[in-house]
């Protein structure tokens, strides 16, 4: 890293300005100094100078907020885009849930035993006529096991 980068991004307009205010301080300072009919254009270079620096350091000045500013959309872009996205989440993983109950409550209706099992044969739900049937396999605690 470089000492360059270091550096406050205000630090280069916060020295042109003060260039500026140096050279409209000192073309004044010659102002006063010289007297009627004396040349100017050492006077007009100064001032014309100070302004320069002056108008660099509001360009800069506008260049960087304008920077900054697409920077800060560009961010609440993507938090908004995130927000959404949990708020998607979450209805789905509210769905999922009333979806669940709804089948655990449908399963515990049937007059038969019911077991259902994922592709790796892992036990995901049964019903409480299951667990009557076999009296002591199906429990709670062996949902997610391979059977």
């Amino acid at each position: 890293m470089d000492a360059t980068s270091k550096l406050s991004p205000l630090t280069w307009p916060a020295v042109l300005a003060t260039a500026a205010l140096a050279c409209e301080v000192m073309a004044w300072a010659w102002a006063i100094r010289l007297t009627g009919g004396a040349d100017l254009t050492g006077l007009l270079w100064l001032a014309g100078a100070g302004l320069g620096a002056l108008v660099a350091s509001m360009v800069w000045m506008w260049w960087h907020l304008r920077r900054m500013r697409h920077t800060l959309r560009r961010a609440q872009t993507a938090a908004l885009k995130v927000t959404k996205h949990q708020l998607a989440m979450q209805a789905a993983e509210q769905e999922a849930a009333r979806a669940r109950q709804l089948l655990a409550s449908s399963l515990d209706v049937l007059d038969v035993g019911v077991e259902i099992y994922d592709e790796r044969d892992r036990l995901l739900m049964f019903n409480q006529r299951s667990s009557h049937m076999l009296t002591g396999f199906q429990r709670h605690d062996d949902i997610g096991k391979t059977f």
